[in-house]
């Protein structure tokens, strides 16, 4: 799951084995590499004194291979973004929830009650003078006139 933020607007992605085993391995080769610079700065030390294993570049050329192979399915959709899968599925189940009660129509004020997560991801994005919502693989949560929302399910 990862969140792109685009114009004030988040989208969610549910990404299942889209990138190559090497690529996950150096995101995670650089994330370990990055825990023990914080610990180093943090505890004042030089501990870490491996070079960086991978650059961004490396990382961003390897994803980009992969969203340029055409392997048949126009509808793939890979971006590059930050993001962390368990507040995704955390808002997925709450709009889930929401959905299966009949609620379509959402007031921003109500959403708060409904989906603390996702009136936190909105409420951090929010522009008036852009779009604002959310969209995950199964539901999407758009502002169809200022603070009201509507869910719908995605296919």
């Amino acid at each position: 799951m990862k969140f792109i933020k685009k114009n004030n607007f988040v989208r969610i992605i549910i990404l299942v084995d889209d990138f190559p085993e090497k690529t996950v391995k150096k995101v995670k080769a650089m994330d370990k590499w990055v825990y023990y610079e914080i610990l180093d700065l943090v505890h004042e030390t030089d501990q870490n004194e491996e070079e960086i294993p991978y650059t961004e570049e490396d990382i961003t050329q390897d994803i980009d291979n992969e969203i340029n192979t055409d392997d048949g399915d126009d509808n793939k959709q890979i971006e590059v973004s930050e993001g962390d899968s368990f507040l995704g599925k955390k808002i997925e189940s709450e709009l889930q929830i929401i959905y299966d009660s009949g609620k379509t129509i959402i007031a921003f004020d109500d959403l708060k009650n409904l989906s603390r997560t996702s009136y936190n991801v909105i409420f951090d994005g929010y522009s008036d003078s852009q779009e604002n919502g959310i969209i995950t693989s199964k539901f999407s949560l758009l502002e169809t006139d200022q603070y009201v929302f509507e869910l719908k399910k995605t296919n």
